[in-house]
C-alpha cells in the first residue's frame, strides 16, 4: 500500500520540477567548486608573490653586501699600490747606497794594494794608515753584507705586495662582474615578475 502511495506521489510530481532541482544542484555544486578553486588560486598566487618578494629582498641585500666588499677591496688595493711605490723607492735607494759602498770599497782596496807594493823595509814599520785602510775595508764588507740582506728582504716584500695586488685586482673584477650580473640581468628581469592580480588572471 505504501509503495502504491509513493508511486502515486512521484507520478503526480511534474518532471519539470525534477529538472529544475537537478539544474539548481549542479549550479550550486559548480559555484562551490569555483569558490574553492578561486580560494586556492588566490592563496597560491599570494604565496608565489611573497616568495618572489623575499627573493628580491635577498638579492638586493646580496648586491649591497657585494658592493661593500668591493669598496673595501678597492681601498685595500689602493693601499697596496701605494706601498708598492714606496717599496720601489726603498729598493732604488738601497741599491744606490750599495753602489756607493762598493765604489768606496774599490777605492780602499786600490789604496791598500798600492801600499802593499812598497818595498819590504817600509812594510815592516808601524803603518797606521794601512791599519786604518784594513779596518775601513772590514767595515765596508760588513755594511755591504748588511745592505745586501736588506735588499733581499725588500725585494721579497715587494714580490709579496705584487702578488697581493694581482689577487685583489682579480677579486675586484669578479665582484664588479657579479654586481653587473645581479643588477642588470637578475634584478632587472625580476621586475617583470607578475603581481598577485596578474597571477590570478584579473
Amino acid at each position: 500500500m505504501a509503495n502504491t502511495c509513493l508511486s502515486g506521489f512521484l507520478m503526480e510530481r511534474p518532471s519539470h520540477d525534477w529538472t529544475v532541482d537537478a539544474k539548481q544542484s549542479l549550479k550550486e555544486s559548480a559555484l562551490f567548486r569555483s569558490n574553492i578553486l578561486n580560494d586556492v588560486l588566490i592563496s597560491s598566487s599570494k604565496s608565489l608573490r611573497d616568495q618572489a618578494d623575499a627573493v628580491d629582498t635577498a638579492l638586493a641585500r646580496t648586491i649591497s653586501d657585494t658592493h661593500n666588499v668591493r669598496l673595501t677591496m678597492e681601498n685595500e688595493l689602493k693601499q697596496v699600490v701605494n706601498r708598492l711605490a714606496d717599496s720601489e723607492k726603498i729598493i732604488t735607494n738601497l741599491l744606490h747606497i750599495m753602489s756607493n759602498l762598493e765604489k768606496g770599497k774599490m777605492v780602499a782596496e786600490s789604496r791598500l794594494n798600492n801600499r802593499l807594493k812598497r818595498p819590504g823595509a817600509e812594510q815592516n814599520c808601524d803603518d797606521k794608515a794601512q791599519l786604518r785602510l784594513i779596518s775601513e775595508l772590514h767595515k765596508l764588507d760588513l755594511q755591504l753584507h748588511s745592505m745586501n740582506e736588506e735588499i733581499k728582504k725588500s725585494k721579497t716584500a715587494h714580490l709579496e705586495l705584487q702578488k697581493a695586488r694581482y689577487l685583489l685586482e682579480d677579486e675586484v673584477r669578479v665582484k664588479r662582474k657579479t654586481i653587473w650580473v645581479d643588477c642588470i640581468r637578475c634584478q632587472k628581469v625580476r621586475t617583470f615578475y607578475p603581481s598577485v592580480n596578474a597571477l590570478i588572471g584579473h
